[in-house]
């Protein structure tokens, strides 16, 4: 049977979706029992033929190692382009656009394939600001640009490129409501460690937050080119009681979300963060910036706590907060839950709103 469908997946979200093994990488079309638990677990919309990765430079392996990767998953992409009539590419935050991205558009394109872009970086504004120019001509060779929020829908359209918005959907079957009465406190943040997250800012809030309270905890799930910064912050500052994680599976991201009480989210640049909706989901009291899209889903004191970016001390005491307000907790883990649900109803009444090819 002739390959229709495609989609190409690059690197896991900085939550957590795990990579596929190297011995996976650019592997021949797969059984279709395997299609379909594969996209069971990732959440893809359309249940795909074939998966196709190209690595990015940005990971520093060695040269020749990079090379030999990047010539197989070219030369695979260039094979299986032609027999597909659809490809979908996700583009997450940690990926390389010009490495990963603009090969495809531009085989899509030479042998007239349609190509459907996801473009889930929450770094779009900072994208665009930095390499607009660069990227524009490229983003316009797809043929669909789907973005998770209205607020990159608005930075799309400033720079001339129509977006349709296609909502993270959380998976409920992982992430299931409890809710919470009190604050022990046991912090849990997920997010790709790079620039634009706030990870400084959140172990300082935490840091102030310790203070008062020791026995508090914080676990940091996500990786990226922050790490080593970060952990020399939580030595040299003597800092107690920061876990960094690194990338766990979406059943580790469940688990974890669900033994902590309190989510915390710092960032200064973003879209609205798939961490965010999934800790809502799970019941957990937020306390986040309002940064990007999120103040469309988290009101202050109604279903989150929410601070200025860039403000740690505000962060610290938003902390202190929750920790010595019981009922605060209890109303803001129910109404981040409800919150989460009514979102999951209006997003999945949309679901066949796709505009036609």
């Amino acid at each position: 049977m002739s390959v229709t469908q495609g989609y190409i997946i690059g690197y896991p979200a900085a939550t957590g979706a795990e990579r596929p093994p190297r011995d996976r990488l650019n592997s021949r079309p797969r059984s279709e029992s395997t299609v379909r638990r594969s996209a069971r677990r990732e959440r893809v919309d359309e249940i795909p033929s074939m998966g196709l990765y190209l690595p990015s430079f940005a990971r520093r392996r060695e040269l020749l190692a990079w090379v030999r990767l990047y010539a197989a998953g070219l030369r695979n992409l260039v094979r299986s382009m032609p027999r597909l009539e659809k490809i979908t590419i996700t583009y997450r935050s940690g990926m390389s656009f010009f490495d990963q991205v603009v090969p495809a558009l531009l085989l899509g394109r030479f042998y007239g394939t349609r190509v459907v872009l996801r473009y889930r970086s929450n770094k779009a504004e900072a994208e665009l600001e930095s390499y607009g120019r660069g990227l524009l001509p490229f983003l316009r060779l797809a043929d669909q640009i789907e973005v998770g929020c209205g607020y990159l829908q608005t930075m799309f359209a400033y720079y001339g490129v129509a977006t349709w918005v296609k909502p993270e959907i959380v998976d409920r079957s992982l992430f299931a409501p409890r809710r919470r009465n009190t604050v022990q406190p046991n912090l849990v943040v997920a997010r790709r460690l790079e620039r634009g997250n706030g990870l400084t800012a959140a172990v300082k809030a935490f840091a102030l937050a310790k203070q008062k309270y020791p026995r508090a905890e914080m676990t940091i799930i996500g990786d990226g080119p922050l790490r080593p910064a970060l952990e020399r912050l939580v030595a040299e500052e003597r800092i107690f009681g920061v876990t960094f994680l690194g990338e766990v599976s979406r059943e580790e991201v469940a688990a974890r979300m669900a033994a902590a009480d309190v989510y915390l989210n710092a960032s200064t640049m973003d879209g609205l963060p798939v961490s965010l909706l999934e800790a809502m989901a799970s019941g957990l009291p937020v306390v986040t910036t309002d940064s990007g899209d999120i103040a469309s889903v988290v009101i202050d004191h109604v279903n989150g706590l929410i601070a200025p970016a860039n403000n740690y001390p505000v962060l610290a005491d938003r902390l202190i907060e929750l920790i010595e307000n019981p009922e605060l907790v209890a109303k803001l883990s129910e109404e981040a839950a409800r919150s989460a649900s009514l979102r999951r109803s209006r997003t999945a009444s949309t679901a066949d709103s796709e505009p036609a090819a």
